[in-house]
């Protein structure tokens, strides 16, 4: 199944930035990212909000493409989440620590945070 196009047809992140002060990104049922929606919208930090915001038309990173950028894999069912990050299956940027535990939220600033054990790294 694709889920990228799923994915992305369940928000219209247009209205979303327009009328939400606070959002949170949900992925298999687990809030992954939450912040203010500009930040959130505009500065993604964990590679799933990355991907739905890059799975449509004009978002950030891809205002010249004309087709969608499809999110590997599909959602996992109910009850059957993998061990750790629930999107490590589908990340481009899982490592073997993403199996260990659920990640615990990491703090961009004090209003914006994300549940990725990336975020913790040295940034370049």
């Amino acid at each position: 199944q694709s889920a990228g196009a799923d994915d992305a047809a369940l928000a219209d992140f247009g209205l979303v930035e327009d009328y939400a002060h606070d959002v949170a990104v949900l992925y298999a049922g687990r809030v992954v990212e939450r912040g203010p929606g500009g930040r959130v919208l505009g500065r993604p930090l964990h590679p799933y909000t990355k991907g739905l915001l890059g799975a449509r038309p004009g978002g950030p990173g891809n205002e010249l493409r004309r087709c969608l950028v499809e999110i590997a894999g599909s959602v996992p069912r109910p009850g059957e989440l993998p061990s750790g990050c629930a999107f490590r299956e589908r990340c481009p940027e899982a490592q073997p620590r993403c199996a260990a535990a659920e990640p615990p939220f990491i703090a961009a600033d004090r209003t914006h945070e994300a549940a990725c054990v990336r975020l913790d790294e040295p940034r370049r």
